[in-house]
């Protein structure tokens, strides 16, 4: 019986010795890395990757974007905000072994948010629609132009037709979404198919409710005058309908919130159409439209 304890006190003893050496359960040293890229893969200097949880820490990247740390336990690694810019994913978790793919790359948010009323590509008096102060904050880098622009836009990655027209070509906008508030559909029919394309491609003869079937079922009061989007527009002009991704419509083979793909001779952009809003919003459909 002696023995026996004499055995179990010598195991207790090794155990306490091994985690406090670090060579048991969480506290084991262990390896992790990755890349911090810009969109088109460059490596970006200077990062700094905020490590939380078992270790907190910082890495910073070095001139070609790569990253590395030592760390125990179960961390979370996050890359630092900047302003104008998202990462993607934003952030890596519950990571607990070794690893050296943990990378992130940086998505630009400089957002050009257009409200000059243009009478010569605009199809009717439109009413100019400012950012909302919700979308002020540092995940984007907004600039309101409301004084005519006279050439194509540069340096932005979306642009913003607020229920306005475009006295410039819109297949010339260099970044990769434009959004369009209701009737800014006017001009950028006009600028890809070379004619607003009004009750061929899209109207404004919608009904007073709209369903939403993507991200989430509802529904909320819409207007009679909401512009909305046929659904025979897909696959013309190289649009792709992305209505698994977002979709409220009033009118069956019409949509009144809508994303498209846009690949073709002019360009490659994504393309986000949203009607307005009428009525009180329930918190799952605000959500969708934010």
């Amino acid at each position: 019986m002696r023995r026996a304890w004499k055995f179990i006190l010598m195991l207790v003893m090794l155990l306490a010795v091994l985690v406090l050496s670090g060579c048991l359960g969480g506290g084991k040293s262990y390896v992790i890395s990755g890349t911090v890229t810009d969109s088109e893969a460059n490596g970006l200097p200077g990062v700094k990757v905020m490590i939380t949880g078992g270790t907190k820490s910082v890495a910073i990247t070095n001139d070609d974007g790569e990253w590395d740390a030592t760390v125990k336990g179960k961390v979370t690694i996050t890359p630092e905000p900047q302003k104008g810019y998202l990462f993607s994913p934003p952030a890596r978790t519950k990571i607990t072994e070794s690893s050296s793919e943990l990378n992130f790359e940086r998505i630009s948010n400089k957002i050009l948010w257009y409200i000059f009323e243009d009478p010569e590509h605009q199809f009717r008096t439109f009413y100019p629609i400012s950012p909302p102060d919700i979308l002020t904050d540092i995940k984007y880098e907004i600039v309101v132009q409301d004084e005519m622009l006279t050439e194509v836009p540069s340096g932005y990655d979306v642009l913003v037709l607020s229920d306005t027209g475009a006295g410039f070509d819109l297949s010339e906008f260099s970044g990769r979404i434009i959004v369009t508030l209701d009737g800014g559909v006017a001009p950028l029919m006009y600028w890809m198919t070379g004619d607003v394309q009004r009750e061929i491609y899209w109207d404004f003869y919608t009904e007073e409710e709209l369903k939403w079937t993507r991200p989430i079922a509802g529904s909320e009061v819409g207007a009679g005058e909401d512009a909305h989007v046929y659904t025979l527009l897909d696959g013309e002009f190289g649009f792709t309908r992305r209505d698994d991704l977002i979709q409220a419509g009033s009118v069956e083979d019409r949509d009144d919130v809508v994303l498209y793909r846009i690949e073709n001779e002019k360009g490659s952009w994504w393309w986000l159409h949203i009607g307005p809003h009428f009525g009180d919003y329930v918190e799952e459909i605000y959500t969708a439209r934010a």
